[in-house]
């Protein structure tokens, strides 16, 4: 029950924080200032989870499991030490009126009720959910299945993160001189392409490493060509509440991941076809979920 009750409150943590850091991004930047900031964002945030098996893999090797989270209570305090001393206010002084509770409710309302921003912001979240599904699916999968030791599936592992970084730097040059939609619809055929080949693999019986990870980091790329584009096409339309609208955005995106998460921990996974059940789950929904927009736009504006 204590375990239990540490890792609640490590979730509103983390929870809070990552909703938080994308409020404050808006704060100081627009347009594609902020997709590039939020593809920064996107790949640090992509490369924590992606990593820390490492870091995990040669503690819980060397010391045990335990020292995992002596590591985590340092690196805790150093942030809390380091927020207190360094991080600035980002909001504006003529903002703070919009703090109210009443102004809050009707400025959720208003998003909630955007075409432009739910669809973004869902698509986006689905997309960059593969991430927890593939988190949560495979410590089991290459562990108890093919046998890999925690440090060597830290670094597999590890190898999805240098990938979306790969994407991360693609899609900055692809901004200079595609549009938003252009490269979201490139990064839904890369995520597309690379669940059907994992699915092909998976219906010949082939189960190894490589089938499962050549895929993924492919997937990886395709996901970093979404994300950061969808949240600049959702939040940066609403300047006049930028930060509630990356805050709002930041929940929902995690309550995605915390919805994806607990699907995909009911599966008993034997081989890899769980995992690319979700991933191409995901990345239908997305097409779904954008060609509904799209429809509804068109027969907007021929009305």
């Amino acid at each position: 029950m204590l375990f239990l009750s540490g890792r609640l409150i490590q979730g509103f943590d983390i929870g809070g924080g990552y909703a938080i850091v994308r409020a404050m991004a808006r704060d100081m930047f627009s347009g594609k200032a902020f997709a590039k900031l939020v593809s920064y964002l996107s790949i640090i945030i992509l490369i924590l989870p992606l990593t820390s098996p490492v870091i995990g893999g040669y503690i819980q090797h060397h010391f045990g499991w335990r020292y995992v989270f002596l590591l985590l209570l340092i690196l805790g305090i150093l942030l809390t030490i380091s927020i207190a001393f360094f991080l600035h206010e980002t909001l504006a002084e003529k903002h703070k009126q919009l703090l109210q509770v009443n102004t809050i409710f009707k400025t959720y309302y208003t998003l909630l009720t955007s075409r432009v921003f739910i669809v973004n912001t869902l698509c986006v979240s689905f997309v960059t959910s593969a991430a927890i599904i593939y988190i949560t699916i495979t410590p089991f999968l290459y562990q108890n299945v093919l046998h890999l030791s925690p440090i060597l599936f830290g670094w597999v592992t590890a190898s999805i993160a240098i990938s979306a970084a790969l994407g991360n730097f693609i899609n900055a040059q692809l901004l200079r001189k595609l549009t938003f939609d252009i490269i979201v619809n490139l990064g839904i055929a890369i995520v597309f392409g690379g669940s059907l080949a994992m699915l092909i693999f998976a219906l010949l019986s082939w189960l190894n490493l490589y089938v499962i990870l050549c895929p993924m980091l492919v997937i990886a790329i395709g996901v970093m060509l979404i994300g950061p584009n969808l949240a600049t096409k959702a939040i940066d339309p609403f300047p006049q509440f930028a930060g509630k609208t990356a805050a709002l955005y930041g929940g929902i995106q995690t309550l995605s991941f915390a919805f994806w998460s607990a699907i995909a921990a009911m599966f008993h996974t034997h081989n890899q076809l769980p995992l690319v059940a979700l991933l191409l789950t995901l990345i239908l929904l997305v097409v779904v979920i954008k060609s509904f927009a799209h429809k509804k736009e068109v027969a907007v504006h021929y009305k």
